[in-house]
């Protein structure tokens, strides 16, 4: 999975620039755990 995310920041640092890329990448641990949490909240309410 890290070389998956490294080239993601490459690709997206083209782009974008590199510290872009760089904010992506502190905040999407974050952005996935709370997907988790949103789709078990999603599903406790069906």
């Amino acid at each position: 999975m890290k070389s998956a995310i490294i080239k993601i920041r490459n690709d997206t640092a083209h782009d974008y620039g590199a510290d872009f890329a760089n904010e992506i990448l502190a905040v999407l641990p974050q952005f996935i755990v709370d997907a988790y949490r949103l789709n078990e909240v999603i599903k406790n309410q069906l």
